[in-house]
């Protein structure tokens, strides 16, 4: 995989923004690079807030399978986070120290896919994570469709239960702005496997690309989908 250029500044903050409560307090946010200080916690705060919610990982039975968790975590760790492209938000207190561990509001995982790369198998997703991806990707080419050599795409997002509610995800994905242009990339793609998060993407500038029903991948992969979840969307966004 492609990691971000020496030439782009680590870390640096990518996106802030404000959100006003009901009872008028102002809580200030931020969005920046993860740091390897910070790979144990986003990794446990995504195996509580993805792994157990998101649609493929439970078909695919990952908190359940502890060599499949496991398989997980070493993709996270060894393949994922050392591109040095994941993104992680924080409340902004405005540079005031704190002496607590700032709790992490949301976090997204990155990757620069480039045409022809080839994966890693040692460090590979757990193989019924792959299956899916494998089944879903084979449906379009981003390449060919938007005249690119290569990407940004994603390998999970997720927010803090106790900030949703917010349209934080929406802001995860405005950050992916600046990002893209710094390190020169003009496309940003994703799989949004819930239709919370499609709306989200929507508003943050990402049109869709294929609709898929999870009654056809259920059949053809024979999985067991949750009955929540009717439909994925592939979603891009061109980065202006």
């Amino acid at each position: 995989m492609v990691g971000r250029p020496a030439s782009v500044e680590f870390p640096q903050v990518w996106r802030r923004f404000e959100r006003t409560l009901p009872d008028g307090t102002v809580k200030k946010f931020k969005i920046q690079d993860v740091t390897e200080d910070m790979y144990d916690d986003v990794m446990f705060f995504m195996e509580e807030n993805f792994l157990k919610e998101e649609p493929f990982t439970l078909a695919a039975g990952i908190i359940e399978n502890q060599k499949a968790l496991e398989q997980m975590h070493n993709f996270w760790r060894n393949e994922v986070l050392p591109l040095r492209l994941s993104i992680v938000c924080f409340e902004d207190y405005d540079g005031f120290r704190t002496f607590m561990k700032p709790e992490i509001v949301a976090f997204n995982f990155l990757i620069h896919s480039v045409k022809g790369q080839k994966k890693d198998k040692k460090n590979a997703e757990p193989s019924e994570i792959g299956r899916i991806l494998q089944e879903v990707d084979s449906r379009f080419n981003i390449y060919n469709l938007h005249q690119v050599k290569e990407y940004l795409t994603a390998a999970g997002l997720a927010v803090n239960k106790e900030y949703r509610g917010m349209n934080i995800g929406a802001e995860m994905l405005h950050a992916r702005t600046p990002l893209c242009k710094a390190i020169g990339i003009r496309v940003t793609e994703t799989i949004f496997s819930a239709v919370g998060s499609q709306v989200l993407a929507s508003k943050a500038g990402f049109e869709t690309l294929i609709e898929i029903k999870y009654d056809d991948l259920a059949e053809k992969l024979k999985l067991k989908f949750p009955d929540s979840a009717k439909t994925l969307k592939v979603m891009t966004k061109i980065i202006d």
